[in-house]
């Protein structure tokens, strides 16, 4: 490989929050139990209203989805997020032709993002990344979950041991990176090409701050990467 991207997904590549989706799936099949899914609502809630900042969003919502699914049974889940992430999730017009076009180039794709890990195979697949790094949630030796989780990937420390790691082994001089929030600082600082795409709150301000690219889906996406 010549380079690597890196790419955060939610509002980078998916027009929202993965999670969200998959909750939502979940408690409309009468899966999720209402009072958990309430939790996580009023999480979502608070962060729309401006109450909590992404980073305090990002660091709440995971752990109390991971409490939601206590005692859910892993299969049932991963069937409902491939059934999500294939036919029902909504990605950005740009979002397959943008990894396509770095792998044209023989750049490594790669995905840090807070989606849970049962949608990470079937996201990877459908916009065709070479590898996902995506929360986790802890599973007991039943296949049941625990209502713990064991990553965190939407937080800043996770994206940054995984963009470490990757430095072992990729190239980064030859580097891009697409983030959204304040929580991607880890991708857009390590590499030779960061980009805002979406920006939110405090990103926007640090990219114009910074003089990093900015760009929008209401841009010319793949012209102005290119």
């Amino acid at each position: 490989m010549s380079g690597i991207a890196l790419f955060d997904v939610d509002g980078v590549l998916v027009n929202g929050f993965t999670m969200m989706s998959l909750g939502r799936l979940l408690f409309r099949r009468g899966i999720l139990p209402r009072r958990r899914w309430l939790k996580v609502l009023a999480d979502y809630a608070a962060y729309r209203t401006g109450a909590i900042s992404y980073a305090q969003f990002a660091a709440t919502s995971k752990p109390d989805f991971a409490l939601a699914l206590a005692g859910l049974s892993k299969a049932k889940v991963v069937q409902a997020a491939k059934e999500l992430c294939q036919k029902r999730l909504r990605l950005y017009w740009y979002a397959e032709p943008l990894v396509k076009l770095f792998k044209g180039q023989d750049i490594l794709t790669v995905a840090i993002s807070g989606a849970p890990e049962e949608c990470t195979l079937p996201l990877k697949t459908r916009l065709g990344l070479d590898e996902f790094y995506g929360t986790i949630f802890e599973v007991d030796d039943k296949g049941a979950y625990t209502g713990r989780i064991s990553r965190n990937m939407a937080i800043r420390a996770s994206k940054e041991a995984v963009t470490n790691a990757l430095r072992q082994r990729a190239d980064f001089s030859n580097s891009f990176a697409f983030g959204d929030t304040d929580q991607d600082l880890p991708l857009l600082e390590n590499v030779a090409h960061p980009v805002a795409m979406n920006p939110k709150g405090e990103l926007l301000k640090i990219a114009a701050a910074r003089g990093w690219k900015v760009i929008t889906y209401r841009h010319h996406v793949l012209r102005q990467v290119r």
